[in-house]
């Protein structure tokens, strides 16, 4: 009997890890795949560059901070230029964040 509610305790145990670990996984990814990301510049510095959507401030964009491994990566991008970004997955944290992984600047 004792072993029984052993087991069920367990099971339902890992029942609720993996439950949790599927909400905090949805609450805070807004794209659950890898992807590209087409944006303007609007900010550079380190490691990381901002970017959205549209450079014109009064049309609402969503902004997302992407994170390079290396420096080098982005060393040729400017502020003010249309990009294409393949990046990790999105995360809704504010600010919005992710890990690009290349640059490529659209002409």
């Amino acid at each position: 009997m004792k072993k029984d509610f052993n087991i069920i305790l367990i099971l339902l145990s890992i029942v609720v890890v993996v439950l949790t670990a599927i909400s905090i996984k949805k609450f805070f990814l807004i794209d659950d795949s890898s992807g590209t990301y087409e944006g303007y510049v609007i900010e550079k510095q380190g490691m990381r560059i901002i970017a959205r959507e549209t450079l014109l401030e009064e049309e609402k964009s969503t902004e997302i901070h992407f994170m390079f491994s290396n420096e080098n990566i982005i060393q040729d991008i400017k502020v003010g230029q249309k990009v294409s970004i393949t990046h990790g997955d999105i995360v809704s944290t504010e600010p919005t964040t992710a890990h690009g992984d290349t640059i490529t600047i659209i002409e």
